[in-house]
């Protein structure tokens, strides 16, 4: 389910509530095919962190912006522990398209994703997916305002940034999720359109039509349309060759008028159900293993053959097997707040809004110790990637008050993170021996 939000756009001339329209993924050849999919084991592929970083066993991609607005794939190396721009050129000034870790500046007010399977990289730019929202247009003189038709794409390119190639692009109006997963041979994932619906004069309403679970080839770009897809199922993760979906059943169809309007449309989620299932690739059947009430708010975190979800302010964690399909109660525990799930170990806290104690669980044992690894601003070192043996992470960082002068408030920022490598026997072990990893950008988004 997406997250409600109200967008006030204010333009030179006109509204800037663009009415989308829906076509396909085309390539030279503008081939669409809708084949039976055989799939073996499936691969979650995005950042569960960061919608525009990428893991592999050797590096971390990300993509940094500056005040300017231009675009640059970074990459933090694990061996020499340092960051540089994704490029082998010594005399660069990595400002054009000449450069490897540059990215156009016509894909800058997008949704842009880095994706890796460990072969390639892949730059997902998307059109703004604005389902969900509101917007409101403002007139103001009698300039023009010009908009470029950029369509939504998916470039590979080598781990080194080389042999960059548009592999596949779609029509103006047709948008991709950013959850992606593969089976080696296809990027998978949530193509969907957009359509405004006018609520008064200047307001609109943007809705979420004709969503689709795709394939793309790696090698050709070639799409196949898997299934139709429901926007109010939401992809959890995989498990072998089945997807983990999270389905919101509602108690009746939801009118255009529940959807837009906040409080019916919490209303009626609060009588909904959350149906937590398996979707087969090769039968493109459902089976549903759990359902939770959606009023109970549950959060949920799969970690290799376990989905693990908690209740919001609850007193246990809940496991469902997704081998053997039974659910059980995992831990019962004041300390249920997951944070994140590495190498068999949960890191957790409790409700507190501030001075939180956080903890480190064993998955194996269930033995529970308080974890020390604790940031200045009182959280835990975030993950951020992974080696065989490492973990990357933000291992600190400075807390500063600032003044807002507009707001005539004060407010706290981070400033400073530092970023580190860890052996993951240091991490679990709670042990401060970190390796510091010079970095020319400081914020890693």
């Amino acid at each position: 389910m997406k997250k409600r939000k109200i967008i006030i756009l204010v333009s030179s001339v006109i509204a800037l509530a663009i009415t989308l329209s829906g076509c396909s993924i085309k390539k030279d050849e503008d081939k669409t095919l809708s084949e039976n999919v055989v799939s073996e084991n499936l691969k979650m592929i995005s950042h569960k962190l960061a919608q525009n970083g990428a893991n592999t066993k050797d590096g971390y991609y990300t993509i940094s912006t500056d005040e300017n607005g231009m675009m640059n794939i970074m990459y933090v190396d694990y061996k020499t522990k340092k960051q540089i721009y994704l490029c082998d050129k010594s005399q660069c000034e990595h400002d054009n398209d000449k450069c490897t870790s540059f990215i156009d500046m016509k894909y800058s007010a997008r949704e842009n994703t880095l994706l890796s399977d460990g072969k390639y990289l892949y730059l997902v730019s998307s059109e703004l997916n604005n389902e969900g929202g509101i917007s409101t247009s403002i007139n103001y003189g009698t300039g023009e305002v010009q908009q470029e038709d950029e369509p939504s794409s998916i470039y590979r390119m080598n781990l080194d940034g080389s042999n960059k190639k548009k592999l596949a692009s779609l029509d103006s109006g047709e948008l991709l999720d950013d959850k992606f997963f593969t089976d080696g041979n296809y990027l998978y994932g949530i193509a969907m359109k957009n359509t405004n619906i006018k609520i008064d004069g200047d307001t609109t309403y943007t809705k979420g039509d004709d969503y689709q679970l795709i394939g793309i080839s790696i090698e050709d770009g070639e799409r196949k349309n898997i299934t139709d897809w429901d926007n109010d199922w939401t992809i959890l993760g995989v498990y072998e060759d089945k997807l983990i979906v999270n389905k919101l059943k509602f108690d009746h169809e939801l009118t255009d008028e529940e959807r837009m309007d906040n409080e019916k449309y919490i209303a009626a989620y609060r009588q909904a159900k959350e149906i937590i299932g398996t979707y087969d690739f090769n039968t493109k059947d459902f089976e549903e293993l759990a359902s939770n009430d959606a009023s109970n708010d549950y959060l949920y975190e799969i970690y290799e053959k376990n989905l693990f979800y908690y209740k919001n302010n609850g007193d246990k964690i809940m496991s469902l097997d997704l081998e053997s399909k039974k659910e059980d109660v995992f831990l019962e525990t004041e300390y249920c707040n997951i944070q994140q799930i590495y190498n068999g170990y949960i890191i957790t806290s409790d409700w507190k809004e501030s001075k939180k104690v956080f903890y480190i669980i064993s998955i194996k044992d269930k033995k529970i110790e308080k974890f020390k690894l604790i940031k200045n601003n009182g959280y835990p070192i975030n993950i951020i990637g992974e080696s065989d043996n490492f973990f990357f992470v933000e291992s600190n960082c400075q807390i500063e008050e600032e003044y807002v002068e507009w707001a005539g408030v004060s407010q706290t920022i981070e400033t400073n993170r530092q970023y580190s490598m860890i052996s993951k026997d240091d991490f679990v072990n709670n042990k401060k021996v970190f390796e510091k990893v010079e970095m020319i950008v400081e914020e890693l988004n």
